[in-house]
């Protein structure tokens, strides 16, 4: 799937889809195709074995359901799978298993305690870190109005200093010229010959002259003052980094108290398949099982949620401080004034690219093979500005994943055609005739999509 070209069957193309490893954008001209296409290469995807691609180019509808199917993904990725297979073999199945109430909690007891004392702290250090966030997201605000200003002051300190040059120059070429030509020389304001008048004009340019030069002078230095970056910005600068770089060590710390709920979590398996081995009752073991296959669950939620607000932190240019999950299990944006539904399609949207690429993210850190990444429509309802900064997110993604497919319009392409390594154009054939294909390489430089 990765290298090579890509053979839909059956396919809408003319001919097979040249793919190479990199960052492809899909330019498809119709509806209709963009939708053969998606199911097409998700088929392909699971045809090759990359499951993890195919479950995730496969996240489609609500926002609750793609958030129950992504923390399967990721799940399975931690384990879940295993944890399955293992109920399906218990004797009597699942059900028999959750009938039985009572052993397991005094067997379990010691280890349940410390997972939610460690629940607990990861709580208090993702509020903490959510308020570090936010207030980075008030200093980068703050550093990019002040860099703004002194900008706009450097600007104008240029400009002035290069009108004031000149203005003398005109001044002085002036005055040389009505010096070599004496009394025959021309007026300037009225271009009659100026004859015994000459010397009082030549005296009042050069009062004038000398008057544009002070100034230059003035504007000159002004310029050299803003060479450098005002003490204010400097401060703002160094406060930045400083919450940045808080930031990412609290992360860190969150990562590592997650990796230590994750060791517990084997434990707890380790005590359960112990507990088979030396006799203890089906249902016992059953039971161990169960809160497993929940705490796998519990656990990807965590991830995912957590990796979801990063994104769309970026995605949205910090407008959307996190998100977090609500009683009925839908997913709430977190802002300035709390906890908000997703009403439109621009938050739907920016929603599920978040999640997606969360998804892909925790999976390939985490060692499953992920082949290929594909966005898809979700893409078209982010704003302009949210538009570009995903682009970046997902070159960023190339270290771990090998291929990513943006399908986008022509337009994006166009605004960052850096970002991409290869666009492929798609246009529908005439009378009912396969697709056609053209794949151009790019990188820097500009590119147009007619």
């Amino acid at each position: 799937m990765t290298i090579g070209s890509l053979q839909l069957t059956p396919a809408p193309l003319a001919g097979p889809l040249p793919l190479e490893p990199g960052f492809s954008a899909f330019v498809v001209s119709g509806g209709r195709l963009r939708r053969e296409l998606l199911f097409a290469i998700q088929g392909c995807l699971t045809d090759e074995g990359d499951e993890v691609a195919a479950a995730l180019a496969g996240l489609r509808g609500g926002a609750s359901y793609q958030l129950a199917e992504a923390v399967e993904i990721v799940g399975r990725v931690l384990g879940l799978d295993a944890v399955e297979r293992a109920l399906a073999a218990e004797p009597g199945g699942l059900e028999g298993h959750l009938g039985e109430a009572g052993h397991i909690a005094s067997m379990l007891s010691a280890q349940l305690e410390e997972v939610t004392l460690l629940a607990a702290e990861l709580e208090t250090k993702e509020a903490e870190l959510q308020e570090l966030r936010a207030d980075s997201v008030e200093s980068a605000g703050d550093l990019e109005v002040a860099n703004m200003e002194w900008l706009r002051e450097r600007q104008d300190a240029e400009t002035h200093l290069q009108a004031h040059r000149a203005r003398a120059r005109e001044l002085k070429q002036r005055i040389a010229e009505m010096e070599r030509g004496g009394t025959e020389s021309d007026c300037p304001t009225c271009g009659r010959v100026l004859e015994e008048h000459v010397q009082h004009v030549i005296e009042i340019l050069q009062e004038e002259w000398e008057s544009v030069v002070q100034d230059g002078k003035w504007w000159k230095r002004r310029h050299e003052q803003l060479d450098l970056k005002p003490e204010r910005l400097q401060q703002l600068e160094g406060q930045n980094l400083r919450i940045s770089a808080a930031g990412e060590a609290l992360a860190e710390d969150v990562e590592r108290r997650r990796a230590k709920h994750l060791e517990l979590r084997e434990a707890h398996a380790q005590l359960a398949a112990s507990l088979g081995a030396s006799g203890g009752t089906p249902t016992l073991r059953g039971r161990a099982l169960v809160a497993l296959r929940e705490e796998i669950r519990a656990e990807a939620k965590d991830l995912l949620l957590t990796r979801t607000s990063r994104l769309l932190n970026r995605i949205t240019g910090g407008s959307v401080l996190g998100v977090v999950e609500s009683e009925d299990g839908s997913p709430l944006f977190v802002g300035d004034s709390g906890g908000q539904a997703l009403v439109s399609d621009e938050e739907t949207a920016a929603f599920s690219i978040g999640l997606r690429l969360a998804a892909a993210d925790l999976t390939s850190r985490r060692g499953a093979q992920v082949g290929t990444l594909v966005v898809g429509d979700d893409f078209d309802r982010l704003s302009h500005d949210a538009r570009i900064r995903t682009v970046m997110l997902l070159r960023s993604l190339l270290d771990r994943i090998p291929q990513v497919l943006l399908f986008c319009p022509g337009e994006v392409v166009g605004m960052v055609p850096e970002s991409f390594d290869r666009v492929v154009e798609i246009r529908e054939g005439e009378d009912d005739a396969r697709a056609v294909v053209r794949s151009v390489q790019t990188g820097v430089g500009r590119l147009s999509i007619h």
